[in-house]
């Protein structure tokens, strides 16, 4: 009796040093991965408090001779301390995607008053500037003129607006790049007009 006893308890025992010894490593396995999966949420909590854009989107228009004076273009500042990558960066333009391509004759990483050609890395201090063609604007800049209400006085030669101050500007632009960090902006259209002093008038603007 004592004698089976015995055994049954050795059995028992090796049993349990068995199970422990594959416990034992799944237990430190899972410990690892826990660990692993915290430092990496770190890291990428930490890559995101370190990256910060800056977006521009705007249009110069000059109402007395309906021209455009300078853009449409969009800038966007890297203002953060991490260096981005222009091909793992997206474009929505009034909501709809577009590819960013470095190839692509209206998009360019400006360092400075150079423009860099031979990376698509977007590092800190620099901008990413892309040029629109008026026509690809859904805004529909000639709406504008020297008469119109948005002209706060008579001799007024300049003002800025955008899209909460105008219904007539249609275009909104969101940029998103790593670590989830994006930045948008309604197009911003200054308006510029020629406005005759009262000397121009009484020799008739010569």
């Amino acid at each position: 009796m004592g004698f089976s006893t015995s055994g049954a308890v050795v059995v028992i025992l090796i049993g349990f040093l068995i199970a422990m010894g594959a416990f034992v490593p799944a237990l430190f396995d899972a410990g690892a991965a826990t660990s692993e999966a915290f430092s990496s949420q770190q890291a990428s909590m930490q890559d995101q408090a370190n990256t910060d854009i800056d977006l521009e989107f705007t249009v110069t228009y000059n109402v007395t001779s309906e021209e455009v004076v300078d853009g449409p273009t969009a800038t966007v500042s890297n203002d953060g301390t991490t260096t981005l990558d222009l091909e793992r960066t997206d474009r929505l333009e009034n909501g709809e995607y577009v590819t960013l391509d470095r190839t692509d004759d209206d998009v360019a990483i400006v360092d400075g008053d150079s423009e860099r050609t031979d990376s698509t890395l977007w590092s800190p201090g620099t901008v990413l500037e892309f040029e629109y063609e008026p026509d690809e604007l859904e805004t529909d800049l000639e709406k504008f003129d020297d008469e119109d209400d948005v002209w706060e006085y008579d001799e007024q030669e300049r003002l800025t607006l955008d899209g909460s101050d105008d219904d007539r500007i249609e275009d909104r632009l969101k940029i998103v790049t790593e670590h989830g960090i994006a930045d948008a902006s309604t197009l911003e259209v200054t308006l510029e007009r020629y406005v005759e002093d009262d000397d121009e008038e009484e020799n008739g603007g010569d």
